[in-house]
């Protein structure tokens, strides 16, 4: 039995027909809530870099924000749905780990794209989060929180390397390497009304409404220590200067 935290076949959960029938995409209340959060704790809209190109929901929600909305993908089919989805974004057609710049950003954002590589290519996925992010700049790691009973395939972003697996245990591995190279972060959690039980997915459906309508969450009722998603959020301001000289980061 999947735990009711965790569905990999969760968007006919996430947006039932009243959510589609008022127009919202993909996992409605998830993506405002992700949002809110991200502009809270940016203290710049310049310009924002989103690494692996989504459905464009969240991107449509943050692109008035920011001056200069980017998307870095290796994927030129993800960069053009992107791109008709949202045709003010900036698309960039490369691997994000040969990808160099000397513009920095204030925002630098992936979504459910970490835990598909493997330790040594997350790592260096982190760093590079942080390496191309301004140095008052802030960084978003979002990836799907640990279950020990979802360890079934899911869907590979296009911008993930093919011959990866999917890792349940990305948010552990993110918080140990965060912590082993003393930066402070903070983790926090979204999508925890669960999704297995019909009185669940019934609390989902009015919490697309209320939320839809007067902004009101029903999330707050339920523990904030578990959720299908796990956000990492890191202020670069607050980074010891001698990281960035740190060779053996990886």
């Amino acid at each position: 039995m999947a735990h009711p935290y965790h569905q990999n076949q969760y968007s006919h959960f996430s947006v039932p027909l009243i959510g589609r029938l008022l127009g919202m995409r993909g996992n409605a209340v998830l993506n405002e809530t992700l949002a809110e959060y991200i502009l809270k704790n940016t203290k710049n809209f310049h310009s924002i870099i989103e690494i692996g190109a989504g459905p464009g929901a969240l991107s449509r929600l943050l692109i008035t924000r920011f001056q200069h909305y980017i998307i870095l993908d290796k994927s030129a089919f993800a960069l053009d749905v992107s791109r008709r989805l949202s045709p003010d974004i900036k698309p960039i057609y490369a691997d994000i780990f040969d990808f160099y710049t000397r513009e920095k950003f204030d925002a630098v954002l992936s979504v459910d794209l970490a835990e598909h590589f493997q330790e040594r290519e997350l790592h260096r996925l982190i760093n590079k989060h942080i390496e191309i992010a301004r140095d008052d700049g802030s960084v978003f790691i979002c990836v799907r929180a640990y279950n020990p009973h979802d360890d079934g395939p899911v869907a590979m972003p296009l911008s993930a390397p093919q011959e990866s697996s999917w890792n349940p245990r990305c948010e552990f591995k993110i918080a140990a390497w965060l912590k082993g190279h003393s930066i402070p972060f903070q983790r926090k959690y979204f999508d925890t009304i669960p999704v297995e039980r019909k009185r669940d997915r019934a609390v989902r459906t009015v919490n697309i409404l209320l939320y839809h309508f007067f902004k009101i969450n029903l999330e707050r009722f339920y523990p904030n220590d578990k959720g299908r998603m796990a956000m990492f959020f890191i202020d670069k301001s607050q980074l010891n200067s001698s990281y960035y000289f740190d060779q053996n980061y990886y």
